[in-house]
């Protein structure tokens, strides 16, 4: 139900973004807005897929490669119908390739802020005679982070990659670059795993803190103010979280690629009917 409610909120977003021109501004501001909660939910479901994966390498591979699918998609159709030059342009729409670096960063996360639980335990035997201890004892290693690696190494190692990452998303100019980032990071943070729930107060608190900062720091470079605090609206997809399935089961083959199938298709299909909505109306005036 809530991912489905994603997509719709993503769809009617996209129509506002290619068909702008066309539409009236009260119409493509009201549309813009719904599609501001499309983003926290996806980012939602990234973090459940993260957490509940067994290999998130694989589960980086496999945002890689449909991030890079979905360029290449929208960029054919960018060059086909004259909105890019060549094929080679990394477009903002492109959300998969955030993702991409979202998962590189949650890996180098769980890298710092787990490898270091790891300590060593040490067991003494009890004795047959009371109030004897026995000299031998066992140094057993006791893994309450889940990362068998050395601080030594997992904590810098974690920290590159979190830097990476939001290295790359600045250098590829990434849909939501630094605050798409960090909306997943703070849904990472406020996920409980025990229960599979969201911690609502704690997220809203943070998401909070993350968009004030997104408004002020518009006003200080002299972005667009007016859609940061468009983009603030996304505070309020996090109620709608209640209406994710609690117990997940592993999704069919049709289920897991839908939305990855979706995303691309959907948008190839917006930029082409954008790109000749003139023409296609002129056409159909002179038929009548």
């Amino acid at each position: 139900m809530l991912k489905w409610l994603a997509l719709l909120f993503m769809t009617i977003d996209h129509i506002a973004y290619y068909f702008y021109s066309f539409l009236p501004p009260d119409v493509y501001i009201f549309m813009r807005c719904l599609g501001r909660l499309a983003f926290p939910i996806f980012a939602y479901y990234l973090v459940t897929g993260f957490n509940h994966t067994r290999d998130p390498f694989r589960y980086l591979i496999r945002m890689a490669c449909w991030a890079t699918v979905t360029h290449f998609g929208l960029a054919a159709a960018s060059v086909f119908t004259g909105r890019q030059a060549d094929i080679w342009t990394i477009t903002w729409t492109n959300v998969m390739v955030l993702f991409t670096f979202a998962i590189t960063m949650l890996i180098g996360y769980d890298l710092a802020m787990r490898s270091y639980h790891d300590m060593i335990v040490s067991m003494t035997p009890i004795s047959d005679t009371p109030f004897k201890m026995l000299e031998t004892h066992y140094d057993v290693k006791v893994n309450l982070g889940g990362i068998s690696l050395s601080p030594r190494i997992g904590i810098p190692l974690g920290i590159t990659a979190i830097l990476v990452s939001f290295w790359a998303v600045y250098i590829l100019k990434a849909d939501y670059e630094f605050y798409g980032l960090l909306t997943v990071l703070f849904i990472y943070i406020a996920y409980q795993k025990e229960t599979g729930k969201i911690s609502l107060q704690v997220l809203f608190f943070l998401l909070l803190v993350l968009n004030t900062g997104y408004v002020i720091m518009a006003a200080i470079t002299g972005g667009n103010v007016f859609f940061s605090f468009i983009q603030s609206l996304s505070i309020i997809s996090i109620f709608f979280f209640s209406l994710a399935k609690q117990n997940i089961k592993k999704p069919g083959i049709l289920s897991k690629y839908f939305f990855y199938i979706y995303y691309p298709a959907h948008m190839i299909i917006l930029i082409i009917l954008s790109g000749f909505w003139e023409k296609i109306i002129n056409f159909v005036k002179e038929l009548v």
